[in-house]
């Protein structure tokens, strides 16, 4: 059996709002043009304001990782150039379903939008 938790007042403002604008500009599927980035840039403002602990959380994180970021020659299996905390994974996947996150293509615009998902000092 399966327990859901309640939506909260402010869960269901926010996804409303998220709604709206995503209505507003055109219902984008992906963020490969101005208005998915518009969008996207939206969700992380409202992650960053909305979940501040995991926000201070993950930025502490990265800072971590890229403080003993071992180099290249040193890395058995390669390295991960974005992380993406839950509540934003989420919030990102419920508005563009079929983007692929770990595309370089797409990580290139979410370290362009926010920076402080970056976990690597090497270019993405």
């Amino acid at each position: 059996m399966v327990v859901y938790d309640p939506v909260t007042r402010n869960g269901a403002a926010i996804t409303s709002a998220l709604m709206e604008i995503w209505e507003r500009f055109g219902r984008p599927d992906d963020f490969s043009n101005k208005t998915g980035q518009l969008l996207l840039q939206e969700i992380i403002s409202v992650w960053r304001y909305f979940f501040r602990a995991e926000y201070e959380t993950t930025v502490a994180e990265n800072k971590h990782l890229i403080s003993i970021e071992k180099s290249v020659s040193e890395m058995k299996m390669g390295y991960m150039p974005i992380a993406y905390p839950p509540t934003l994974f989420n919030l990102i996947k419920a508005m563009f379903p079929k983007v692929n996150l770990s595309s370089r293509k797409t990580q290139k615009i979410i370290q362009q939008l926010a920076p402080e998902l970056k976990t690597t000092k090497l270019r993405i």
